[in-house]
């Protein structure tokens, strides 16, 4: 809700059920299931680094709890730049896989460019990690309150949530707090 171009959220759960799962944002589909967007993509990185980084900020360190977002996150990064074109930094062109081959015999890049294509997936992960720590160290508050209610219920709807923000964004106007 605060990354407009990301998958809409449809609850967030402590109370999965499995004994190997701490807790699980199931998003909503798509509006334009058809079409996703550099911008859209970049988004849902950016929110699968907000477990690891709100971990990190209010526990001192982080644990395996968010480790399937962060691969995750690592293998959109990587198709983002080497099977659709969108870095900044390389010509337009894709270096993975060609359609119906198979993903282990990935085209052959030298050296360098293999280089050059992994500084450009870290280079896209880390911005968004940075952004994921600027914007919740924005929205401590925020963060603090939707931890709190998800403890207290177990489960929260996108609408829990959207109250939250709407509450916060109300309350901070009328003290002038951005």
């Amino acid at each position: 809700m605060l990354l407009p171009n990301a998958t809409p959220m449809e609850k967030i759960t402590i109370a999965t059920g499995e004994s190997d799962i701490l807790g699980a944002v199931m998003n909503d589909v798509r509006k334009n299931r058809y079409v996703t967007t550099r911008a859209d993509m970049i988004d849902d990185i950016a929110v699968l680094f907000g477990g690891r980084v709100a971990e990190k900020m209010r526990c001192g360190e982080v644990s395996q709890g968010a480790w399937n977002a962060l691969r995750q996150a690592n293998e959109m990064a990587r198709v983002m730049i080497e099977e659709l074109g969108m870095s900044d930094d390389l010509n337009p062109r894709t270096f993975g896989v060609s359609p119906n081959q198979d993903p282990a015999h990935r085209r052959a890049v030298s050296p360098e460019r293999a280089k050059t294509i992994d500084d450009a997936i870290d280079k896209l992960l880390r911005e968004q990690h940075d952004r994921v720590v600027k914007l919740l160290a924005d929205n401590a508050e925020l963060l603090d309150k939707v931890a709190a209610r998800v403890i207290e219920k177990k489960t929260m709807t996108k609408q829990d949530v959207a109250d939250i923000i709407a509450d916060h964004k109300l309350r901070t106007a009328k003290v002038g707090v951005a």
